[in-house]
């Protein structure tokens, strides 16, 4: 896979922009990789202060970076598609031997999984694990309520901080770029945990496919998360039309006022037609699809979820976060349970419930 594709499935991490604003960063890779950062960089900065070098095999014989750089920068990141390590266990020699203090780190082993961790950037992600007593996952479909039900469970301040941490960016890397996946959800069970030792993750049943197709290893996965909450929503058409109405809009979730303005002026523009039914059934029939590939994982893996229901949850969150914290072995008090917040607000409207209608009259006959 060519470098700028890469970079295409890690856009949703913001990995590049986050890194736009550090300077005096030595960039040393393959000349395909090192153009493209070069091109993105200079296209974001006013002033870049950021050093390239293409790396050939004379670099393997000794260091051809300009001394006026070392003395600079602030770090040396090895940026490559192909292979990352080894390119870097050469420049990390060089730079021992020449007793140079200044870290020399990979783009995606160390800076990727201090910016998906929250660590400092610029430093070895060589961290000593410690994995945590309680581990677990959402496992659900997609336009479930697994926002809504991942930040009332952070709203607790005792269940972990769950959200989808393993993603398109993940399997892009892994697949093509040597990344190890499971090294990065270690990092992820040590330092995003809450002061009770909970770590909570979310996986999407298409991510999950896209997850086998890479060959990830489900057997290790699973063996390091060991609890599954599985959020279903009984209605399924009602799914199906948010999933529609989210593509077309481009809005999947809403957490303040001008997105809810925004996201009300794009409804406008929907027409119901004949296309758009014929859209919502396809969705549907993939949501089905969803389950069933879910409910055969867990018979696979031998996991007994946590069922949840969507409609459960609106109706009354503190009971499904009761479930929920019995389910894990949580200690809890009244308090965690008085105050539960959610800072995504529903995206079901009048037309959604036109389209749901007219789905119905076609589809089903009422």
């Amino acid at each position: 896979m060519e470098a700028n594709q890469i970079f295409q499935n890690l856009q949703e991490t913001q990995f590049l922009q986050k890194l736009s604003f550090h300077h005096k960063i030595i960039f040393i890779g393959e000349a395909n990789t090192i153009s493209y950062l070069q091109d993105f960089f200079y296209s974001n900065n006013d002033e870049p202060t950021n050093y390239y070098y293409n790396w050939d095999n004379s670099f393997q014989h000794e260091l051809l970076i300009e001394p006026q750089h070392i003395i600079n920068c602030q770090a040396v990141v090895v940026a490559s598609i192909n292979n990352e390590h080894k390119i870097f266990e050469t420049i990390k020699n060089q730079f021992k031997s020449f007793n140079l203090k200044i870290p020399v780190l990979r783009l995606f082993t160390d800076v990727f999984v201090n910016l998906m961790s929250e660590q400092k950037l610029f430093q070895s992600s060589d961290y000593e694990i410690q994995l945590p007593q309680t581990a677990y996952a959402i496992i659900t479909t997609p336009r479930s309520g697994s926002n809504f039900l991942c930040s009332i469970l952070n709203s607790t301040n005792i269940a972990g901080y769950p959200k989808e941490h393993l993603r398109q960016a993940s399997v892009a890397i892994a697949k093509y770029c040597q990344f190890d996946y499971t090294r990065l959800l270690e990092i992820l069970m040590t330092y995003q945990v809450t002061p009770n030792s909970v770590f909570g993750t979310k996986f999407i049943s298409h991510f999950l496919k896209d997850f086998q197709q890479t060959q990830f290893d489900f057997d290790k996965i699973f063996q390091l998360i060991t609890k599954y909450i599985y959020l279903v929503r009984r209605d399924k058409i009602a799914q199906a039309v948010s999933v529609v109405v989210a593509q077309i809009t481009n809005i999947w979730h809403i957490d303040n006022s001008n997105r809810q303005l925004d996201y009300q002026t794009k409804l406008q523009t929907i027409d119901i037609d004949e296309h758009l039914l014929e859209k919502v059934h396809r969705n549907y029939l993939s949501l089905e699809q969803g389950e069933v590939y879910l409910n055969q994982l867990f018979e696979k893996y031998r996991i007994s979820p946590l069922r949840i229901e969507y409609e459960q949850l609106l109706d009354n969150k503190a009971e499904q976060v009761r479930k929920i914290f019995d389910y894990l072995s949580i200690e809890y008090s009244q308090e965690n349970l008085s105050n539960l917040q959610s800072t995504f607000k529903k995206t079901g409207s009048s037309l959604s419930e036109q389209i749901i209608s007219k789905y119905q009259e076609k589809y089903l006959g009422s």
